[in-house]
């Protein structure tokens, strides 16, 4: 009698896919909540301080590059999780989307930082 093949197990090693994307994922959702944070906060602080427009517009083009990294982090996130599915080997191509996180958040450490020393010098 014929008997059909059984059909491959899927109990083996786990997909690295997972392994590699799942800190990114949820570091991604984590970034995203503390940014509705960051808005709240922006709110808050626009509305109820009396701060001279320099130190206001310093935290308003903050959040804006903020926002900027959130939709990098999106569209990085975009990029391997759903255009490239499955395609383990997309990991050693680095996304121009990272490049520019990454010089974006230099910026941002440079700007923070700088204000920091400026208010510790005065």
């Amino acid at each position: 009698m014929f008997q059909a093949p059984s059909p491959p197990s899927m109990s083996g090693a786990p997909v690295a896919g997972a392994e590699i994307f799942d800190p990114y994922f949820y570091g991604s959702f984590i970034a995203s909540v503390l940014f509705g944070i960051t808005i709240v906060q922006t709110w808050i602080y626009i509305n109820e301080n009396t701060d001279r427009w320099p130190l206001r517009s310093l935290v308003g083009a903050l959040v804006a590059l903020d926002f900027v990294m959130t939709c990098l982090n999106a569209q990085i996130l975009h990029h391997y999780l759903v255009a490239n599915f499955g395609n383990l080997g997309v990991i050693a191509i680095i996304p121009t989307p990272l490049d520019v996180e990454a010089l974006l958040l230099l910026v941002i450490v440079f700007i923070v930082e700088g204000f920091f020393a400026y208010r510790v010098w005065q």
